[in-house]
């Protein structure tokens, strides 16, 4: 009797493991259908955002490329995430300008050919800058039409 237990926390055991499985699937698929919707089928990014969309600096997702580079694609989702950080405008007066110096020097040093970047490095220069660009305009203009100096 002792074995029939152990067989059915067995097979209890792996079809847990199998329903776990089978949610991961299920959310990998899902955010590929999104990702694909957003960077990949999006015809405002495609028509307007204009971006080298060179192949090896752009991301794919179920073999279909970003129609922007991992640079842009992390400036995208800044620029939409950004109202969150509004209430945060002045701390984005100091991030602001290293995320433009460090995405700045990013580009050159690889438009020289000093180094190589990589899409991970390109990625997040891109969203600090999106998420820190809305927030230091609005404090800005906030400190000009209230007349406050920063």
């Amino acid at each position: 009797m002792g074995g029939r237990a152990s067989e059915a926390d067995e097979v209890s055991s792996m079809s847990e493991k199998a329903a776990v499985f089978m949610d991961i699937t299920y959310l990998r698929n899902r955010l590929n259908y999104f990702l694909i919707f957003v960077f990949v089928d999006n015809v405002f990014l495609h028509k307007w955002w204009r971006c080298h969309r060179l192949g090896k600096r752009s991301f794919f997702v179920s073999g279909r490329q970003f129609h922007v580079c991992a640079r842009c694609t992390g400036i995208f989702i800044g620029y939409m995430v950004s109202p969150f950080f509004i209430p945060w405008g002045n701390i984005a007066l100091y991030l602001f300008p290293i995320s433009v110096i460090c995405m700045g020097l990013d580009g050159i040093t690889q438009l020289f050919s000093w180094r190589t970047s990589n899409n991970l490095l390109r990625l997040v220069t891109g969203l600090s800058f999106g998420f820190t660009f809305l927030p230091f305009f609005i404090y800005i203009l906030g400190g000009i039409i209230v007349g406050y100096s920063i």
